[in-house]
């Protein structure tokens, strides 16, 4: 005799194997006509606890990877408006390109105006000109840098170890 219960049960679980199998590959089917982006990543920033790539002309492009943070240092205290960054920091990041494919830098801070370099090295000036003048006096001068110090450099080129008070030794 024709049991209909196992007839209908196999009917509705072969439906829903089916459904499922079709919700799972729906979304790779569908073809959404998107355009490459035609800006080229050119910086990365630091903003709201990510980093972003952003194109020369200061548009935030995506979320960066692991390998964009390997080959390029990133900045940092960046002002965006409108997921675009400001025109002020845009200029100087610009002016920085040359600093920021360093090998031995890590971070630029806008606001702060130091540099972050290889071991921890915090390295502070006062115009952005002594950074980007200097720049290739950073190879030789790492090597002398003590690991998680501060140092000023000078318009000239000279590198000053800053002092701290008793309480840093401990």
């Amino acid at each position: 005799m024709y049991n209909f219960k196992k007839a209908f049960v196999f009917v509705l679980t072969f439906y829903f194997i089916t459904f499922a199998w079709f919700l799972y590959k729906l979304p790779y089917r569908v073809s959404f006509d998107r355009k490459e982006p035609e800006e080229k990543p050119a910086f990365v920033i630091a903003y709201k606890n990510r980093y972003w790539l952003v194109s020369e002309n200061g548009d935030i492009l995506g979320v960066a990877k692991l390998s964009d943070l390997a080959t390029n240092a990133f900045v940092s205290q960046v002002d965006v408006v409108d997921l675009k960054v400001d025109k002020v920091s845009l200029e100087t990041m610009k002016r920085l390109k040359i600093v920021l494919q360093s090998p031995y830098v890590t971070e630029v801070r806008l606001k702060d105006k130091c540099a972050i370099l290889l071991k921890g090295v915090v390295l502070y000036f006062n115009e952005w000109n002594d950074l980007i003048t200097h720049c290739s006096k950073l190879e030789t001068a790492i090597r002398f840098m003590e690991p998680k110090s501060e140092y000023f450099l000078s318009p000239v080129g000279l590198f000053y170890k800053l002092r701290g008070d008793e309480s840093e030794k401990k």
